[in-house]
Order: C-alpha cells, then structure tokens, then sequence
C-alpha cells in the first residue's frame, strides 16, 4: 500500500507541474492581446474626470437646466493635443473631454443652429463665441488635462476651442447661455465718435498705476444709450469679440500708457481685458481710438502732414456712402466734406495734443480742429 500510495502521489505531482508550466503568467499575456479587465473609453473618461460639480445651460426653450460632470463623463471621450494661445505665448496641452453638439442634442438642439453663446465662469468671466466659429469649430467641454482631473480653479468644467485664441477657452463654468435668436445684421457706421476727444472731458481716476476713465462715461460720451445693445469690440491687432452694454459699463478705459486704450477695472477678469482697442460699435455708432488707427492703418503723407488717412479710417469701420460728411469738433464748430474728397483728408494729432483734420488741396476753413464726430451725411 505505501508502495502503491507514493506512486500515486509522484504522477499527480507530474500533473500538476505540466499544468503550471501551460498557463502563461498574465503579464506576458496582456502584452499578446486585448486585455479582458481592460476600461471601456467611456469609463477611462470617467477615471480622470471631477466626480462632482454641475453647471446651468440657460434658455433650453426658455428654461434653465442644470448639468452634472457625470452626465458629460457618459459621453464618447474626445482626446487630443490642442495650442493654447494667448498674449503671454504659446503652449500644448493634451486635453479630455466631450463634445459639446453631444449635450445639446439631448434637448434637441446643434451648435451651429445657434446665433451666438455666451460661456461664464463663476468669477464672473464671460466670452460669446460668434455664429462664424459655432459654425465651424468643434467646442470641448473638457474634464481631464494631460491625463489629470480639473482642478478646483478649473472644474467642473473647461470649455476648449481648438484652432481659436485661449481667450475663447473658459474655465470654471457657471452658466452656458443660448441664443437662437437671429443675429442683427453688420451694420455700416453712420456716426463716429472718437475717444482721445471724448477723454478731455471726463474725469481720470488711477488704477493699477495706469489713469483710466469709467466706461459707463465714455459710452455716454460718445452717445451710446442703448443698455440693451450688444456691443462689438476690435482691437488693433484684428481681435474680434461682442460683449454686453452692462459688462464694458462696469469697466475702467486707461488714456495713456502702455496698450492704451485697454479695457481693465476690478469687475472686468484678466482674460477679459483688451489691449490697444481700436473700435467699439454698437449699431451705426463707432467710438474708435486714433492711436489704435495708427497702428491698424498706418500712417499716410499729405503735403508736409502726417496722419491718419481719412479714407482708410471709413474702410476699417465699414462708414456708410454718403454724398457727404460732416466733421464736428468739441466745441461744435463743424466742416461738411463732399465725398469726392474725402480720400484727399488725413486726420492727425497737432502740437496741442488735439485731434485735427487736413484736406490736401482744399481751403484751411476745412480744418477740424479737436475733433470729435464724424458723421455720414
């Protein structure tokens, strides 16, 4: 029996060697294929994800909605390296998230069905992206950033527009607001008033060592009274962006300094700001900064005068065609010019620091000085 009892327990030990040396270790078989514990997309999103937060997506057919991250994390994961520009440089970034189409087309909605959208942050940030790049860009609402969940500053949401200015990108989402009312078509500028002019009359306050006047009195000033008007701001280097009469009301323009005009202030976030503001419109009226024309226009030669050409300022600010213009000055002495010569007119800054205008050619009874308005007859 002892014999017969060994023999039995050498052969299993045999077997069961044999069976050891058959199964591969699992290390070596994930590398051969598919691992079966491996995360769906969808819960890898998940993993790198804010397990909490919720924003409110605003006017879905007149009322608000609330939207939980965990609703978004359940959408097919987008990633992908993405440019983030701004004034300070360049950086790549390797970003997660959802597209955007995606959460509107659970309330029966698309992107570029919108007219315009306004992102908010809950710092009070805000940034409307026109129906030009709804239409042609596709908007992330990320989570993750370069494998990592958002942090507290950044969660529970960031808005990524890949190929547009960082400024497009907004973090810490509060509130999305739709619109899909139809857009007021551009209009031509009837009216132009000019801001150098408008700052003589307005008290200067310091801010940030810089002396800035309030842009509730600069918009007066320059006869915008609409607090319904959405207003479109562009800056010298060919920014472009919209923004409301009540946000630019409650900012602080600085005069002089470096990227004056720059619209700055307490209530207005750093990535809100603008440096060398060229126009502000708002239907046909247009408050543009001469410096800021020098820079997007250049300069133009008239006799021994050097300025602004007129030609060029109606141009960059679409002016209405009129038969005529008239010029006003400050203190309301004022020169009609025949359109015939306009394209002979700069406008330049003389000796006293005061806007003034030159025909080439014409009597010196056409000169403006300290101009204020120009308007299309």
């Amino acid at each position: 029996m002892k014999k017969i009892f060994a023999i039995l327990t050498a052969i299993a030990m045999m077997s069961l060697a044999t069976a050891c040396q058959s199964q591969v270790p699992k290390a070596e078989s994930a590398s051969e294929g598919p691992s079966t514990t491996s995360q769906s997309s969808a819960s890898q999103g998940e993993a790198i994800a804010a397990t909490a937060g919720s924003f409110t997506l605003k006017n879905v057919a007149g009322a608000d909605v609330t939207v939980d991250v965990s609703g978004i994390t359940a959408f097919e994961p987008i990633t992908m390296e993405v440019l983030q520009k701004s004034t300070s440089g360049e950086s790549k970034i390797t970003v997660t998230g959802a597209d955007f189409n995606k959460l509107l087309e659970k309330y029966s909605l698309a992107q570029d069905k919108l007219q315009s959208l306004r992102f908010e942050a809950a710092d009070g940030y805000s940034m409307e992206i026109p129906s030009e790049v709804l239409a042609q860009r596709q908007i992330l609402l990320v989570y993750g950033v370069d494998g990592k969940p958002l942090t507290e500053k950044e969660a529970p949401v960031w808005v990524v527009i890949p190929e547009e200015r960082a400024m497009y990108w907004v973090k810490n989402i509060k509130y999305i607001h739709l619109n899909e009312t139809a857009a007021p078509a551009k209009v031509a500028a009837g009216n132009i008033a000019f801001m150098e002019t408008a700052f003589q009359k307005l008290a200067a306050t310091d801010y940030e060592d810089e002396k800035t006047i309030s842009g509730k009195e600069l918009l007066a000033a320059a006869g915008f009274d609409d607090a319904t008007a959405k207003l479109a701001i562009t800056a010298a280097d060919g920014l472009e962006k919209s923004e409301t009469f009540a946000i630019l009301s409650s900012a602080q323009i600085t005069t002089a300094g470096e990227h004056a005009p720059k619209i700055t202030g307490d209530k207005i976030p750093e990535g809100m700001r603008v440096q060398n503001l060229l126009s502000i419109r708002a239907d046909e009226n247009a408050l543009v900064s001469f410096n800021s024309c020098l820079t997007a226009a250049g300069t133009t030669t008239v006799g021994e005068k050097i300025g602004v050409s007129v030609s060029k300022l109606f141009e960059l600010l679409s002016m209405n065609d009129a038969e005529a213009y008239t010029f006003t000055a400050a203190d309301g002495y004022e020169k009609e010019i025949a359109k015939a010569d306009i394209a002979k007119g700069i406008i330049l800054l003389n000796d006293k620091g005061e806007l003034e205008t030159y025909f080439g050619g014409l009597p010196k009874n056409t000169c403006v000085r300290n101009l204020a308005f120009v308007t299309a007859k």
